[in-house]
């Protein structure tokens, strides 16, 4: 019996890593669609077409288009995996299983082959002032929450926590129902909206946490998002450990529980901490590695 091979996922700073191999990028890219099936986060690929840089963008398409002569996919990006993850599991929660939903994406396949968008300048604009926005706002509204908990915590007299583990342990069970019943609901208009129907959305909260007990990726997005909560929000400012990964950074964990080997190469090391502490606190057997010991590995 063949065995299947192991599944690898690219960061956005690894795909920019490899697209500045050069020459070198055959020889890694020959040695990828030999040893792993590569499996491409469409989130990645929103950021790498909105960079300003069109030469980076235009090389990083030729890399795509060179991956897809081995074995690999492409996911849809992290709302789209999201709407069709809830549109499935309020089917029919009884018979939900995460693995039995097709999150590809045919359209970002059909990109890959045709470019079209990938070079239009100014649509690429557009999407980078969208991301940078995203960006902005959703740290903005973690800081900008401190002062507001600060007087919850006096107010039970509990000190700040001074590790994730500790706040995911502490706060977890009250908080991810919380924000996962505010994703699952949103999700739902979302996917009526594509449908052209408006759709009231107020979804019980077993229902709730039986989604995120049965769905692995939106679990780890959960916990992604609680640890922005934690960073900026609650956590010891003096003694309190850091988790400084940004939005996108993080939203990169809804794909671990799709891969065997999700490798980063964002250049403070950050983003590698933060999905290696989620993946610990969920037990996922993801591997997170570095692109330099990800390289280090094919030879």
């Amino acid at each position: 019996m063949n065995k299947r091979l192991p599944i690898v996922c690219f960061d956005t700073g690894a795909h920019n890593r490899l697209a500045d191999e050069g020459i070198n990028s055959e020889t890694i890219l020959a040695a990828m669609k030999s040893k792993f099936f590569f499996r491409l986060a469409g989130l990645s690929y929103e950021e790498l077409a909105s960079t300003p840089d069109a030469a980076k963008r235009l090389a990083f398409l030729e890399d795509c288009r060179k991956l897809k002569e081995g074995p690999w996919d492409c996911l849809n990006p992290h709302y789209e995996v999201l709407k069709l993850l809830i549109k499935a599991h309020a089917d029919d929660p009884a018979r939900f299983d995460w693995l039995a939903v097709d999150v590809r994406s045919g359209e970002l396949n059909h990109e890959i082959r045709t470019g079209e968008l990938t070079a239009d300048d100014q649509l690429s604009g557009e999407q980078w002032k969208e991301q940078k926005e995203a960006l902005k706002g959703y740290k903005k509204m973690w800081v900008d929450l401190r002062s507001k908990l600060e007087s919850a915590f006096v107010a039970e007299g509990k000190p700040h926590p001074t590790t994730f583990k500790e706040a995911y342990k502490e706060y977890g069970p009250r908080l991810l129902p919380s924000i996962g019943k505010g994703l699952y609901d949103g999700g739902l208009k979302a996917e009526a909206a594509d449908r052209g129907e408006q759709i009231p959305a107020d979804t019980d909260i077993e229902t709730v946490k039986h989604f995120i007990d049965n769905c692995p990726p939106f679990r780890a997005l959960l916990c992604a998002v609680l640890m922005s909560w934690y960073h900026h929000s609650a956590r010891d400012e003096d003694s309190g450990e850091r988790f400084r990964a940004g939005r996108n950074d993080l939203f990169m964990s809804l794909y671990l529980p799709y891969s065997d080997i999700f490798v980063t190469a964002e250049k403070k090391g950050e983003q590698e901490r933060c999905l290696k502490e989620i993946a610990s606190v969920l037990s996922l057997k993801t591997e997170i590695l570095s692109y330099d010991d990800f390289i280090s590995r094919l030879r």
